[in-house]
C-alpha cells in the first residue's frame, strides 16, 4: 500500500514536471519563430531600402540613410539571443527525456514490487492453507485421542471397580479362612464316617471313633 501511494506522488511530480518542460519547449519555440520572422522581415526591409533608387521628383521621399555599423551590431545581435533560446530549447527537451528514462525506470521498480508482493502474498495464502490443513488435521487426531482416553479412563474405573470387588471377596476369604478350613475339615470327616457306615462298619464302633 505504502509503495502505490509514494508511485501515485511520484508519477504528479512526474506529470506536474513533464508539462512544465513541454510548454516551456512550446513558449520557446513560438519565441524563436517568431524572432527568425522578425529579423527577415527586417532583412529584407534593409535590402529594398538598398536596392530602391532614389526618386528625382520634387516632393518625393527621400530613402533612409544605410545603417550605421552599430544598428548593424544591434541587428546581427539577434542571432546570439536566438542561439541562446534554441540552447535552453535544447536543454528543456534533455530534462523531458531525462523525466520520461525516469518515470519508465520508476514505474518498472514499482511493477516489481508488486510482482514480488503478490508472490510473497501468494505463498503466505498457501503457507496459511497448509497450516490450516495442519491444524485441521491435528485437531481430528486430537479428538481421537481424547475419546480414547475416555473409553481408558472408562475402563480403568469398571477394572477399579472390580478390583475393589477382588479386594472384599479376599478380605473375607482371608479373614474367615481358619473358620472354613475347620468346617471343611469337619465336613469331611462327616463324609468319611458316613461311608464307614454304608461300607458295612458298625454303628458302635463308628460310636466309640
Amino acid at each position: 500500500k505504502r509503495a502505490g501511494e509514494d508511485r501515485k506522488a511520484e508519477n504528479l511530480v512526474f506529470q506536474q514536471s513533464i508539462a512544465d518542460q513541454r510548454g516551456t519547449i512550446n513558449v520557446l519555440g513560438k519565441a524563436i519563430d517568431r524572432l527568425n520572422q522578425f529579423y527577415a522581415e527586417s532583412l529584407a526591409q534593409v535590402k529594398v531600402g538598398q536596392k530602391q533608387p532614389a526618386s528625382n521628383e520634387p516632393g518625393a521621399a527621400v530613402a533612409p540613410p544605410p545603417q550605421k555599423p552599430d544598428e548593424f551590431k544591434k541587428s546581427g545581435g539577434g542571432g546570439g539571443v536566438i542561439q541562446m533560446l534554441e540552447k535552453i530549447r535544447q536543454d528543456a527537451h534533455a530534462d523531458e527525456a531525462e523525466l520520461l528514462a525516469t518515470e519508465q525506470n520508476s514505474q518498472k521498480a514499482y511493477e516489481e514490487i508488486v510482482q514480488d508482493s503478490n508472490e510473497a502474498l501468494t505463498a503466505d495464502e498457501a503457507a496459511i492453507v497448509d497450516k490450516s490443513k495442519l491444524m485441521e488435521e491435528a485437531t481430528a487426531e486430537k479428538s481421537e485421542a481424547d475419546a480414547s482416553l475416555l473409553v481408558n479412563e472408562q475402563e480403568l474405573s469398571t477394572l477399579d471397580e472390580t478390583s475393589s470387588s477382588y479386594h472384599l471377596d479376599c478380605d473375607f476369604v482371608v479373614k474367615y479362612f481358619d473358620t472354613r478350613q475347620q468346617a471343611r475339615t469337619e465336613e469331611l470327616e462327616a463324609i468319611e464316617q458316613a461311608k464307614a457306615i454304608l461300607s458295612g462298619a458298625k454303628f458302635e464302633e463308628f460310636l466309640q471313633n
